[in-house]
């Protein structure tokens, strides 16, 4: 079952965002921190997130970050993370599709993350398939 994430649901989704931790390079998570700020952005409707639930249990979830675009003042909404636990990695064309309808419904584009070291030749194709354009490439240095 798919459902809007409530701000109790964060500590659940982040120590799913720590598993993806061990998948990408890139991404580093600190559980607590990134609870307090799902369930802070949540509250304040600058950010949507979904879960996927099976048996009471959240095992994906997908996040948006909302805001205007600072070009044009597009509604956007900024995919921050869509990650479903290993074994149920099906489930996750499902959150996409849910996340995907929900922005249909409710903002004026979806901006998503393509990560290079995370399944990228499959998410592209996905995505690709889906309607979306290869927009933009991000490089990241750490200090």
């Amino acid at each position: 079952m798919i459902r809007d994430a409530l701000p109790e649901d964060t500590l659940e989704i982040a120590k799913l965002a720590k598993q993806f931790e061990n998948e990408s390079k890139f991404v580093k998570v600190d559980v607590y921190y990134t609870a307090k700020q799902y369930a802070d952005y949540i509250r304040d409707g600058k950010a949507k997130l979904f879960v996927y639930e099976e048996d009471g249990k959240i095992i994906g979830s997908f996040g948006f970050m909302l805001g205007k675009d600072q070009h044009c003042g597009a509604l956007t909404a900024y995919e921050a993370f869509w990650y479903v636990h290993p074994d149920k990695r099906g489930c996750g064309i499902k959150l996409l599709l849910h996340a995907e309808k929900w922005a249909s419904e409710n903002v004026e584009r979806m901006l998503i993350i393509h990560m290079v070291d995370s399944q990228p030749e499959a998410l592209k194709k996905i995505y690709e398939r889906r309607g979306f354009v290869l927009v933009e490439q991000s490089f990241l240095k750490e200090f």
